[in-house]
């Protein structure tokens, strides 16, 4: 596989799996020279996460540069709306160096979020979150989650109930806007003028 090198007018490159797949490897027989990675992984954007992760070791950073990698401690959030605006930036300044932009990585929403932008953001009401909660504590997991279902059965497919976090945070939307949060999505258009080529590795879950 050959590709030229064209600066900005060149499309950038969505290489993305789940760990352990083969991405770098197939990273660094394709994209030997003229290339710069940025990484889409959760785990990774975090130093001393290294244990499952699959992050680059220190020859291979050194071999092809990488952004997004080691840049935070755990205990600070990092979410896809970050991602997006450092992905941005980045990609224009590889590109402005003249070189191929590639986003490698196993984090499917930094991927959608980048592809098609951010969902509209529902507002939060924390008086209706604090109710909730105390409804969560006094034992009426089983009622809420049956609520859920009943107003917004796409969200209560979606999550577990037992993740309370989720399970307050939509009805929440629900409560306080009278939409459930199924309707705030991505879209499905890309965002204007995005030039991506897309490539999803696959391998036997028995192999992984």
């Amino acid at each position: 596989m050959k590709l030229s090198i064209s600066g900005k007018t060149d499309p950038v490159i969505l290489i993305f799996g789940p760990t352990g797949v083969g991405k770098t490897d197939l990273l660094f027989k394709l994209f030997k020279e003229n290339t710069e990675i940025i990484s889409a992984d959760s785990m990774q954007v975090y130093r001393y996460m290294d244990i499952g992760s699959a992050k680059p070791g220190p020859s291979d950073l050194n071999f092809i540069p990488h952004h997004l990698i080691d840049i935070l401690d755990p205990d600070t959030q990092f979410h896809a709306g970050q991602f997006v605006e450092a992905a941005d930036r980045i990609v224009d300044e590889i590109q402005g160096r003249g070189k191929r932009a590639v986003i490698s990585g196993g984090t499917g929403y930094y991927f959608r979020n980048y592809l098609f932008g951010l969902p509209e953001a529902p507002p939060t009401d924390r008086e209706v979150a604090q109710r909730l909660q105390d409804e969560l504590a006094a034992g009426n997991r089983q009622q809420l989650f049956d609520r859920l279902r009943a107003q917004d059965p796409v969200t209560a497919a979606r999550i577990h109930q037992n993740d309370s976090y989720r399970l307050v945070r939509a009805l929440q939307v629900l409560e306080s806007t009278g939409r459930p949060l199924s309707s705030y999505e991505v879209s499905e258009t890309l965002r204007p003028g995005l030039r991506v080529k897309t490539a999803g590795l696959i391998r036997p879950r028995e192999e992984l």
